[in-house]
C-alpha cells in the first residue's frame, strides 16, 4: 500500500458544450489548456483503521487552477453558475468515494461535489463577456477506488433566472 502512495494520477480538466436537466453547459475554451498531473498522498501519515478495514483516504491539490468560462450570450442577465461533477469518474471503481472541493479568489463561491452533485459558483448579474476565475481544488478518495488514473471532467453549467 506504501507504494499506492507513489501513484501518480493524472487529472485532466475538460468541459462539454451542450444541455443537460435544462442548464446550459459553458464553454470553457478561453481556458490556457491544462494538464495537470499531481502527487496524491495519505490523508493520514498513519493509515487510519475504521473497524477491520483500512481507510486509505487520500488527498491531491490543485493550485490556481485558470478557468475562463464564454459568458457572451448571458452579458446583462441574471444567472447561477453551477460546477458540476458527473455520476461516472474515469479511472474509479466507486465514484461515491470520491470528492472535490475548490476555493477560489472571491468572485465564485467555494464548495464542494461528489459524483452527480452539483455547487452554486455564482448567482447575480453575468457582467463579462469571459467570466474568469483561480480556483484552488482538493480532491479526496480512498486510494482502493482506483483503477487507472482519475479523470475528473467538471462540467460549468448556467441557467438564467
Amino acid at each position: 500500500m506504501i507504494r499506492l502512495a507513489a501513484r501518480v494520477a493524472s487529472i485532466f480538466l475538460v468541459l462539454f458544450c451542450g444541455v443537460v436537466n435544462g442548464a446550459e453547459i459553458l464553454d470553457d475554451s478561453p481556458s490556457p489548456v491544462q494538464q495537470l498531473r499531481l502527487q496524491f498522498e495519505w490523508l493520514e501519515e498513519s493509515a487510519l483503521e475504521i473497524g477491520n478495514q483500512p481507510d486509505n483516504q487520500m488527498v491531491g491539490h490543485l493550485h490556481r487552477v485558470d478557468v475562463r468560462l464564454d459568458t457572451s450570450s448571458y452579458v446583462g442577465e441574471r444567472a447561477k453558475i453551477y460546477l458540476r461533477l458527473p455520476r461516472l469518474t474515469e479511472g474509479a471503481i466507486a465514484d461515491s468515494e470520491l470528492r472535490v472541493s475548490w476555493e477560489t479568489d472571491g468572485f465564485f463561491n467555494s464548495g464542494e461535489v461528489s459524483p452527480g452533485t452539483r455547487a452554486l459558483l455564482y448567482e447575480g448579474v453575468v457582467t463579462d463577456s469571459i467570466t474568469r476565475e483561480l480556483f484552488d481544488f482538493t480532491i479526496y478518495f480512498r486510494a482502493w477506488i482506483m483503477s487507472d488514473s482519475l479523470r475528473i471532467l467538471p462540467v460549468y453549467e448556467i441557467e438564467r433566472f
